[in-house]
């Protein structure tokens, strides 16, 4: 359907996953994950905004909730001090309003931003972004309902809708707690 092998939010995970491995006190090869990070750093663009990949015609879409992913990333691999770190966490805090601009999984974006926000002193602006979504989106059970997107609509499918409430809510459950803690291994060394 859309014709691309690379995939750059991919990346954010697993770079997040080695970072929380490196929190857990496991050595990692610094030699190894260079050339991940120059694959995120030749999908960012100057103003920190992520794109899916290198590869045309995927190299254009940009979105900040990847900007988030690969901000977060960094953080859990204790590289604050890399380059990219900066530009992709002020992009993700300059646009917490379009944390649900993604396609696949738009609550994972939330999540990634909301991330993002606590762990650099943002969670205020954060939610004046996200109250509104946060409300509407909460049903009488308490648990949170899917949010289509414009992607998703054009699409015809939405991950968030397909995987179901359960899916959704814990995403939600997740922001809620950093109200109050944090996600230690997700927050950064």
């Amino acid at each position: 359907l859309l014709n691309y092998i690379e995939l750059e939010a991919m990346s954010n995970l697993l770079l997040s996953a080695l970072g929380c491995i490196k929190q857990c006190g496991i050595d990692l090869d610094a030699k190894k994950l260079e050339p991940m990070l120059k694959f995120c750093e030749a999908c960012t663009n100057a103003e920190g905004s992520v794109g899916y990949s290198t590869t045309e015609p995927q190299s254009f879409i940009h979105l900040p909730t990847r900007s988030a992913g690969l901000s977060n990333a960094l953080a859990a691999l204790g590289m604050k001090e890399h380059a990219l770190f900066p530009k992709v966490t002020n992009c993700a805090r300059a646009n917490f309003a379009n944390a649900f601009g993604g396609h696949s999984t738009p609550v994972m974006g939330v999540l990634a931003m909301a991330l993002v926000a606590k762990r650099e002193g943002a969670f205020d602006d954060f939610w004046k972004a996200m109250r509104h979504e946060f409300t509407m989106l909460q049903s009488p059970d308490n648990t949170f309902s899917y949010r289509p997107t414009a992607d998703t609509q054009m699409l015809g499918w939405d991950l968030d809708r397909d995987m179901n409430a359960c899916w959704t809510t814990s995403h939600w459950v997740l922001v809620l707690c950093l109200e109050k803690t944090g996600v230690p291994l997700c927050m950064g060394a």
